[in-house]
């Protein structure tokens, strides 16, 4: 993620690991997340689109296990100076199925991954500088998404079907658009001219959130899973392993009480347990570092696995736009879980860490589009 005073800051001459942290978002200062104001990322809530033309289909969001409407999860802004020209914006924006049946171990079919990029002179946004939520405040985008393509009342993404009576609300689907009816096109669709919308609580999207950016504060080299550390870590003592587990049960606890996302002390008692699963014991420690961390970026890098008992793939499809090969991106975190709700344990969806592959070219995408990458899942076993 580009950032250059982040990086000045600290001690990584490359490759840093960069860590996503949930923000509150109120009313007041929602609109810093719209697309022209080019947020870091967010999470939850209606996709803030990078190209607004041509969007993903509703083919294209459809889930491949029960072929239903897959939800918006997450954004994030990332792009670096020797990106190539077509790149000089660049976004990934993941989606993923809500349906819990759809969440099945150690498989990542209940999501996508889209990569989208723009250069620096585009039909969108201004050329010479981006807004500044800080200086410019809610101003309105020098070229507004109506003006290429329509976007559906309930999830944000393409619409091509619109209320037959006032031909102003716009849907992807007959089922959302029966579903925003309900909740408020109802009463809106009544009022000639339909200026105002009708406020409502929208159950499509997840709960909205910014996410803020900042450095690991300590080398990945710290926690290296050589045959050294795992000597070491196996000749720790008892009290010092046992002292380790009972911070992290801790840290759980006080995510069930929101409840938690992803792991349940049956899953620790487990983990405890395999005494020779050494990627958990370093996931652990890593991830204690900065406990509330929803994502870890490191483009080109490695991955953090969360455990050996889940398989990690021993190669990566080859980018299908330009024969590239894939390499590591971004991975997220079971801390979301809790953030959007979806935090009962084996009645939601589920994961330890989903890791993003993306060209490693950066590609052109045709017409500036939504190109899939390629989603690793792990789960805790």
């Amino acid at each position: 993620m580009s950032n250059d005073e982040l990086i000045g800051t600290n001690q990584f001459v490359c490759d840093p690991v960069y860590l996503g942290f949930a923000e509150d978002v109120t009313d007041s200062n929602r609109f810093r997340l719209r697309s022209h104001f080019m947020p870091l990322g967010k999470i939850g809530g209606k996709p803030s689109w990078l190209s607004y033309r041509p969007l993903p289909t509703a083919a294209d969001l459809t889930c491949s296990n029960c072929q239903k409407t897959m939800c918006f999860l997450l954004q994030m802004y990332a792009t670096r100076p020797h990106d190539p020209e077509h790149a000089f914006h660049r976004a990934l924006f993941v989606f993923v199925c809500r349906e819990p049946s759809c969440s099945q171990t150690n498989v990542a079919s209940n999501f996508k991954v889209f990569r989208c990029q723009l250069p620096r002179v585009n039909e969108f946004y201004r050329s010479d500088r981006a807004y500044d939520p800080d200086v410019d405040g809610d101003v309105e985008p020098d070229e507004p998404v109506e003006k290429f393509t329509q976007l559906c009342e309930m999830c944000g993404c393409e619409a091509t079907k619109k209320c037959a009576r006032c031909e102003l609300r716009w849907y992807c689907s007959k089922e959302h658009q029966a579903a925003h009816w309900k909740l408020a096109h109802k009463a809106e669709c009544a009022v000639e001219g339909l200026k105002a919308r009708v406020e409502f609580d929208n159950p499509i999207v997840f709960p909205e959130f910014g996410i803020g950016i900042d450095l690991e504060e300590r080398d990945i080299e710290d926690f290296d899973d050589s045959d050294d550390d795992c000597n070491a870590a196996e000749d720790e003592d008892e009290g010092t392993e046992a002292a380790r587990m009972a911070e992290y049960r801790r840290f759980l606890v006080e995510q069930q009480q929101q409840p938690t996302g992803g792991i349940d002390d049956t899953d620790v008692d487990e983990i405890e347990e395999t005494n020779r699963d050494v990627r958990f014991k370093r996931f652990n420690r890593i991830i204690q570092e900065n406990p509330d961390q929803i994502l870890r970026y490191q483009r080109g890098g490695e991955p953090l696995w969360a455990t050996d008992t889940a398989p990690v793939p021993t190669s990566i499809p080859d980018c299908e736009l330009c024969g590239a090969s894939r390499q590591f991106e971004a991975q997220l975190t079971s801390r979301l879980l809790p953030l959007i709700g979806v935090d009962a344990v084996g009645l939601s969806i589920d994961w330890a860490t989903v890791a993003v592959f993306t060209c490693s070219a950066s590609c052109a995408i045709p017409d500036h589009g939504y190109a899939p990458e390629f989603v690793v899942k792990q789960d805790f076993q």
